[in-house]
């Protein structure tokens, strides 16, 4: 008898979680460019960047444990063309507006959000060299060791904002990678959802109320000393409190999709649209600049939901837009032998 084989079943809590949060980091990146405008948009700003890249950082963690290791190293040269194809565009880019091009060692040093792709790919190596059954026999020490470093690597002059980010957000991707999704699931129907509603409206309340801190240099970016004559451990002690509220604003996020996964179709379209959507965030920006285009607060919003449900019909109902992400993949699964089915 013959067996069909299934594809496994895809999570609507994860891929829901997913394409709520690229609608939010669309949101995050429309509001960066007209942060100054009002204390909502710098409220909304520091809202957003304190939770979404670690809680999109814990989901990659939570689904990059090793099945197979030559489909997860072939997963990962996948995810570094990605970045090359998208770092060359980008290097691109100084040719048009001063004519100049240099390809090394510029398509080594991550642009713009690429930096993600390149942390996701050290992250994953780590994992791939390290091995799962010493990361689990040393599970403790893992967590203990990023979270260490990540509040530590501010006392040092590091240029890269990547190496920064390597290590600040590396604490929630091994979260991610050490989470136990019946466990998790089974803590996110306890939190009762109302609570949920009201507990997020006073943190949000409490970003407005301290809208002026830059919440996002505070978690991502350079060292302590860049700030004087503030003490540098007023930013140790700054970045460890919002380490405790990404985990808690995070978790309460979780719960509100939990409660209605209804986006959960589109999840799959989530990494294109963050390749994608920058390229129109940037040829936006002269327009918010120069006022040619409204951007208030409720407008930028509007804007967000446009940009994103466009990019997901192109990238549903055109296939170049996946494959533009791997070019070279797509061509060599052209060359390779079709086998022939019984």
């Amino acid at each position: 008898m013959a067996l069909k084989l299934q594809k496994m079943k895809r999570d609507a809590f994860w891929d829901s979680l997913k394409y709520i949060l690229i609608i939010i980091v669309v949101y995050g990146h429309m509001i960066e460019t007209c942060v100054y405008n009002s204390p909502f948009n710098q409220a909304m700003y520091n809202f957003i960047y304190m939770f979404h890249m670690p809680l999109f950082v814990f989901i990659s963690g939570r689904f990059s444990h090793i099945k197979d290791r030559e489909k997860y190293l072939s997963r990962m040269l996948t995810i570094l063309e990605t970045y090359l194809v998208f770092q060359f565009i980008r290097c691109l880019k100084s040719l048009f507006t001063d004519g100049s091009f240099s390809l090394f060692p510029n398509i080594l040093i991550p642009k713009g959000i690429l930096w993600y792709l390149a942390c996701l790919l050290l992250w994953r190596l780590f994992i791939f060299i390290v091995t799962e059954e010493l990361l689990k026999q040393y599970k403790w020490y893992v967590l203990i060791l990023f979270l260490i470093s990540g509040l530590g690597i501010g006392f040092f002059i590091v240029l890269d904002g990547t190496v920064i980010r390597f290590f600040t957000l590396g604490f929630f991707f091994f979260m991610g990678y050490y989470s136990n999704e019946q466990y998790l699931k089974t803590f996110l129907q306890r939190l009762p959802i109302w609570s949920t509603f009201i507990i997020l409206s006073s943190i949000w309340i409490f970003t407005f109320i301290m809208h002026n801190i830059d919440i996002r240099s505070v978690i991502y970016f350079g060292s302590y000393y860049d700030n004087p004559p503030i003490s540098p451990f007023y930013y140790f002690g700054g970045r460890l409190f919002m380490y405790i509220f990404a985990i808690i604003v995070g978790c309460l996020i979780m719960r509100i999709v939990y409660a209605k996964p209804i986006l959960s179709k589109y999840g799959n379209y989530t990494l294109a649209i963050f390749m994608y959507h920058i390229f129109i965030i940037m040829a936006l920006r002269p327009f918010f600049a120069n006022h040619t285009i409204p951007s208030n607060e409720i407008i930028l919003f509007v804007y967000t939901i446009i940009v994103c449900t466009t990019l997901t019909w192109i990238i549903k109902k055109f296939r170049i837009a996946t494959i533009i992400l791997n070019p070279f993949s797509y061509v060599l699964s052209l060359c390779r032998p079709k086998r022939i089915k019984y």
